[in-house]
């Protein structure tokens, strides 16, 4: 799978902004309102909506990918599975989030 080591690098430099990005907005003022283009100054409510809206993008790149690259079989169920998984997680995790800050306040 030669795909693989298209990933590793890429995958490598999102985990290392991801952190870097979380401690830095850690106790950033989160908006519910108006547009933000960083996502780690969302509230956990529009992060939530935002995850939902990410789904339908996810699918025309999956797509995309299918279309245009060459790939084995197996190669695109894993590509599927990944970016479905991901989506799937990504929305449970901020909805748990938005439901748990709700109740607290």
């Amino acid at each position: 799978m030669d795909i693989i080591q298209f990933f590793i690098g890429p995958v490598i430099v999102i985990l290392i902004v991801h952190v870097i990005m979380s401690v830095v907005y850690k106790d950033a003022e989160k908006k519910d309102k108006g547009f933000v283009f960083n996502g780690y100054k969302l509230s956990d409510r529009r992060r939530f909506i935002r995850s939902l809206w990410v789904i339908p993008f996810i699918l025309v790149l999956y797509i995309a990918i299918y279309w245009y690259g060459d790939l084995t079989t197996n190669e695109y169920m894993v590509i599927g599975i990944i970016f479905i998984l991901l989506a799937l997680l990504e929305s449970a995790i901020s909805y748990v989030k938005w439901k748990k800050n709700e109740k607290e306040a």
